[in-house]
This record gives C-alpha cells, sequence and structure tokens, in this order.
C-alpha cells in the first residue's frame, strides 16, 4: 500500500461521514449550487510540527535524604516559640534555627543577680570586684580569721586536758 492510497481512502471516509460527498457537501437543487448539510465546517489552522521543552513533575510519596546531615542539640531546655527552617532545608553556619521561649531564662538571669547581690553583699561589696582584689580582706573572712586565731589557744588547753580515747591512765 502507498502512502498516497491510505490518505486518500481516509478521505473518501470522512466525506461520506459529512454527508456521503468528499469535503462533505452535498449536490444541490437545480441552480447547482451547493449547501451544506449536517453541522457547520470548522476552520482548522495547520502549522509545521516543532519540538518543545515541557517541564514534567511527578508526584511521589517518599522521604528525600539529604547528602550530609548534622545532630544538633540545644544548650538550654526551653519550650520552641518559633521555627525557622523545615527538615531537609540547607543552613548556614550561624543561622538561627528557632526559637526558645525566653520567660524562663530571664528568670534564671533574675535568680542568679540575686544570689550575685547577695553574696556581695554578705562579703560587704557593692560591685564584682577586679582580679586583683584580695579577699581575705574582707569583713567576713577577717572576722573569720580572728576567731581561728582566738579559739585555736583554746583548743589546744581544752584538748590537752581530755583523756585520748583507748589509751590508758597512769
Amino acid at each position: 500500500m502507498r502512502s498516497g492510497d491510505f490518505f486518500q481512502g481516509r478521505a473518501a471516509r470522512v466525506g461520506a461521514d459529512f454527508g456521503g460527498a468528499p469535503g462533505g457537501l452535498q449536490q444541490g437543487g437545480a441552480d447547482g449550487a451547493t449547501k451544506p448539510s449536517g453541522p457547520p465546517p470548522v476552520n482548522v489552522t495547520l502549522s509545521p510540527a516543532r519540538a518543545v521543552e515541557l517541564q514534567r513533575s511527578v508526584q511521589i510519596t517518599g522521604s528525600l535524604v539529604g547528602l550530609e546531615t548534622a545532630t544538633i542539640s540545644n544548650r538550654v531546655a526551653g519550650r520552641i516559640t518559633k521555627v525557622y527552617v523545615d527538615r531537609g532545608d540547607r543552613v548556614k553556619p550561624g543561622q538561627t534555627l528557632l526559637e526558645i521561649e525566653p520567660d524562663r531564662f530571664k528568670l534564671a538571669v533574675d535568680d542568679s543577680q540575686a544570689a550575685l547581690q547577695q553574696t556581695l553583699a554578705r562579703l560587704g561589696l557593692k560591685d564584682v570586684p577586679s582580679e586583683e582584689f584580695d579577699i581575705n580582706q574582707t569583713a567576713p573572712v577577717k572576722k573569720s580569721t580572728e576567731r581561728l586565731r582566738s579559739g585555736q589557744g583554746q583548743d589546744e588547753s581544752r584538748h590537752a586536758a581530755e583523756p585520748v580515747a583507748g589509751a590508758e591512765r597512769f
């Protein structure tokens, strides 16, 4: 079968579907005019075939695994209030990943500040001293040192009068 025969056979069949005559027209009345039969004709525009790139997407279910993974942990425990990245996102060093509720930390800082002020008050200080500070010059240390010196002489005399356990007296 030649290719021309194939198309001629198709054209004959299409013509038969649209009224019997090739082209879908019937022979008209006495004046020789032709009248369309059936649905009105449809305009068809032909264009040459061309290659076009199409973007194609496929929906799948599964998990993607990164080439590199890193285990991270938080320095403190707390409730997470904001998350800035999602699983599988690329992150840079120093990038904020999430925020932890600051209320607990503010309370911890306030507690630490109060404890520091109490300790400074016990030492008779108003501010944190510099590194050259001599703690032996504070009032509580001087008082304890004096008690130790004055009590040492009394302790030696008291210990000398007490018998040693398990020793025999002569």
